[in-house]
């Protein structure tokens, strides 16, 4: 059914879509590698955040309700922008 909607979808959109599927945490921006893959999926591809700056600017509400983010996804991050001197807004 992928390849399906790949082959009908705009060029462009099947092309994002196809490199937040393949994502690999430590890869995508400057993301934790420790978030690890489902994480990485679901903040790159469905949110568009592939840098630390960009997960910055969402509560930690909105990271919890991502498909793929959990407790522990949020915490490692929490604590990468704290080590920016960063924070969840």
């Amino acid at each position: 059914m992928r390849s399906a909607w790949a082959h009908r979808a705009p060029r462009r959109l099947a092309a994002a879509v196809a490199a937040a599927g393949a994502a690999t945490a430590g890869q995508s921006g400057d993301l934790p590698a420790s978030i690890g893959r489902p994480a990485t999926r679901a903040l790159s591809g469905a949110a568009g955040l592939t840098t630390l700056d960009q997960v910055a600017t969402r509560t930690e509400a909105e990271l919890l309700a991502l498909h793929g983010v959990g407790p522990k996804a949020v915490r490692i991050l929490s604590e990468a922008l704290a080590e920016r001197g960063m924070s969840l807004r």
